[in-house]
């Protein structure tokens, strides 16, 4: 395990996840997006990775990363990301990944790689900071 970030199983992050959808009163299958934390971190990415396999199985919606048009903006990329996917909803599109060229088969999973209509009325947002600290918000479209 890294000292600045979670466990790679996802346990704790999947628990995260599945309180933030209890508190929003929804289960995984009426998530339409999930905004990744995705910083390119391996044990980072691989926590994430099994928490979103914990929580949706193999039904996973279409996952966005917004790092690779932002950088890493340490403690200002929460609100950013945020902010950009409010803007997703409101255009009803989601943005592709720019420089996504391989499936990484550890992960197991891929972001978004064109741009695609989103008529989702709830998305999911992970974050994960510095020492493991651990949030989720599920946002739903007015």
């Amino acid at each position: 395990a890294s000292p600045t970030g979670p466990q790679r199983d996802g346990a704790a992050l999947a628990a995260v996840l599945e309180r933030a959808l209890a508190r929003a009163g929804c289960g995984a299958e009426g998530i339409g997006a999930v905004k990744l934390h995705a910083a390119g971190s391996g044990d980072a990415d691989a926590a994430e990775a099994a928490a979103l396999l914990r929580v949706f199985g193999q039904c996973l919606p279409p996952l966005v990363s917004f790092k690779p048009y932002l950088g890493h903006t340490l403690g200002a990329s929460g609100a950013l990301e945020t902010a950009l996917l409010l803007g997703c909803l409101a255009q009803h599109a989601l943005p592709a990944t720019p420089g996504f060229t391989h499936l990484d088969p550890a992960l197991g999973m891929a972001p978004t790689l064109a741009r695609q209509p989103c008529a989702a009325d709830l998305v999911l947002l992970n974050f994960i900071g510095f020492g493991g600290s651990l949030a989720a918000l599920v946002l739903e479209r007015e």
